[in-house]
């Protein structure tokens, strides 16, 4: 009965609780049959694949293009994207040889050291998520109340980002994820008409093919390791698939059509506006428009309640290691506080870095994003399945290139960081 519940929730909130909610372990045959019972079909997958990839990336893509040009923006993405669908393939190999598993347990081929050390990583990119988002709200907010100060928008919905991260069950966010994915597809479909409006009936603007200024536009190289966002939810998602040889075709499938949707906006979106190109898409809209008021209104409050679904992961990264004490409602409000200074130190990293929503993409796509995405997988299948002849060349040269681009990013958004 024990295994048949857990698998319920498995089945209804995978991206998110296989990895990070469950903290037992399962045994491979009582996991096997949970995902018999409970798993996820084709179209399932499909599913939660694109609600990984398709959320806010596309609103950064544009911004991209103009600080990398035409021909640098796409290039750069493409250059990641083909490295992250490698390293994805190597994730999922390791996780099918080692048979059962978290992202992080895959890491036990390093020792206990080699599994908390993922662990954190993965607990410090949804830290650094929240913060893009925090930054991203304050943003958006700007549309909505362009006489507010910075700080005031900053800190506008941190009530109720607090008193949602209070909440335990994650089933209560489904209709979040939802809403999220209605206003990314609608906000997509009416950023990429209004675009292709501007175009034809005032030409396009004079842009860059490519940017060869300086090395600013390699930013953007860090930022694509955010674009694809899902790297700690492909061994949740392969989990519970009830077709597992499909996952990475799905995947690749998915993300392509995104890959395509995504080049799509970012050169409609550059080309309307040329150098006057806005960090969100959503802040090229006309101030005062009633587009320019709903679209980024709806997103901020997305934005609101998908800080507290970020914050599952950091939270079950801490508490286990805490000893709490027995008396449950001592440890409930214990554990309450601890959450509120979580979302506390998430709004203050925020206020702290100026609201530097670009470097914050460049932090924790390019360095965090990149660690985890390229990385890790790569050297997990080295250790794992020990590959030989080309695999091998790929996962080193892969490595190689994440460690670059880590170095790259760390070193540009910190250099380039505004008071």
């Amino acid at each position: 009965m024990h295994g048949g519940a857990r698998g319920t929730e498995r089945s209804r909130h995978s991206v998110f609780a296989v990895s990070f909610v469950e903290e037992e372990e399962d045994t491979p045959a009582v996991a096997q049959a949970s995902v018999t019972k409970h798993g996820t079909s084709t179209f399932a997958t499909s599913v939660q694949v694109a609600k990984c990839c398709f959320c806010a990336c596309f609103l950064f893509v544009p911004n991209g293009f103009k600080l990398a040009g035409m021909v640098g923006g796409p290039l750069y993405l493409l250059w990641v994207y083909a490295f992250m669908m490698w390293a994805i393939h190597c994730l999922i190999e390791s996780r099918r040889v080692r048979g059962h598993g978290r992202y992080q347990d895959l890491a036990l081929v390093w020792g206990k050291t080699g599994q908390e050390c993922v662990r954190w990583i993965i607990a410090g990119i949804s830290f650094g998520f929240n913060c893009i988002w925090v930054a991203g709200i304050a943003a958006n907010l700007g549309m909505l109340f362009p006489t507010w100060s910075g700080n005031a928008r900053l800190f506008f919905f941190l009530p109720l980002v607090a008193l949602l991260s209070l909440v335990r069950h994650l089933k209560y966010f489904t209709g979040a994820n939802l809403l999220g994915l209605i206003i990314s597809a609608v906000t997509y479909c009416y950023l990429l008409g209004y675009a292709g409006r501007l175009i034809a009936y005032n030409g396009a603007k004079p842009v860059m093919l490519f940017d060869t200024s300086d090395f600013n536009s390699l930013i953007w190289l860090g930022q694509c390791g955010y674009t694809f966002e899902m790297i700690t939810c492909v061994v949740p998602i392969y989990e519970v698939a009830i077709h597992k040889d499909s996952v990475f075709t799905i995947i690749l499938a998915v993300s392509g059509t995104l890959m395509v949707m995504y080049l799509m906006i970012g050169y409609a979106t550059y080309l309307a506006f040329g150098d006057e190109t806005q960090a969100i898409a959503l802040l090229n809209l006309p101030q005062g428009s009633i587009a320019g008021y709903v679209l980024p209104g709806l997103y901020a409050v997305s934005g609101a309640l998908t800080i507290p679904i970020n914050n599952f992961v950091v939270c079950l990264s801490y508490e286990p290691l805490v000893s709490w004490p027995s008396e449950t409602l001592k440890r409930k409000w214990l554990k309450n506080l601890g959450r509120f200074a979580l979302v506390s130190s998430i709004f203050a990293v925020t206020w702290l870095g100026g609201a530097q929503l670009q470097n914050f993409l460049g932090l924790v796509g390019g360095v965090l994003g990149m660690l985890l995405a390229l990385v890790v997988p790569c050297l997990l299948h080295l250790s794992i399945c020990k590959p030989a002849g080309l695999s091998r060349i790929f996962d080193y040269v892969t490595v190689v290139i994440g460690v670059q681009i880590m170095a790259t990013s760390l070193y540009l958004s910190l250099s380039t960081w505004k008071a």
